[in-house]
């Protein structure tokens, strides 16, 4: 017996909205980054497929996790958006497509790098020093983190400019066997 499109669109939110809540809010995933896309992906056809089906408060419609509790929030000066990802090469082809379309026939250089886990970041400077970092969260607020971004050796304390600057990035550890590490970034503080 098939489930009707309305059946499985309210299965495939829930199992996404538990997996949302397991990734950002408890910090600890139960699938891989494989298989929640995948669940992600069906939910976006399905959404897609059947547009009165689209709940406005489904998983697609945002960024990231809500901030955490057990820090400052903070709002984004500039809205941190979310990098989309791909598993087919029909997906490639009409990405580069947009972008060759956009471009207006100009000339377009691409870096492919693996994915890599991690924690998206935005992070100020004012007078050459750091002086915030913040999650992603939900795009519009994060999690102020700054002294966690202290402590990580891979953050640049002093910027090279006089005036304030702001960067986003992708904050990483690998795991001592030299994979990725999975799910939120483990860094000093966090857990």
């Amino acid at each position: 017996m098939s489930n009707s499109p309305a059946q499985r669109y309210a299965r495939l939110l829930q199992e996404v909205r538990r997996h949302d809540h397991l990734y950002y809010v408890q910090a600890q995933p139960e699938i891989s980054d494989a298989a929640y896309d995948r669940l992600y992906r069906e939910l976006v056809d399905l959404e897609t497929a059947h547009p009165k089906l689209a709940d406005e408060n489904s998983p697609t419609r945002k960024v990231g996790g809500a901030p955490l509790d057990s820090f400052r929030t903070v709002a984004h000066a500039v809205r941190m958006q979310s990098l989309n990802n791909t598993y087919s090469e029909q997906e490639l082809t009409e990405f580069l497509d947009r972008v060759e379309k956009n471009l207006h026939g100009q000339a377009a250089e691409f870096a492919i790098e693996p994915k890599v886990d991690g924690l998206a970041v935005s992070i100020r400077y004012e007078n050459g020093h750091l002086t915030l970092g913040l999650t992603r969260g939900d795009g519009e607020k994060g999690d102020d983190i700054t002294e966690n971004l202290k402590e990580n050796e891979g953050t640049r304390l002093k910027s090279d400019g006089e005036r304030g600057c702001s960067m986003q990035q992708r904050k990483c550890v690998r795991r001592p066997s030299g994979h990725a590490a999975h799910g939120p970034l483990r860094m000093r503080g966090f857990v």
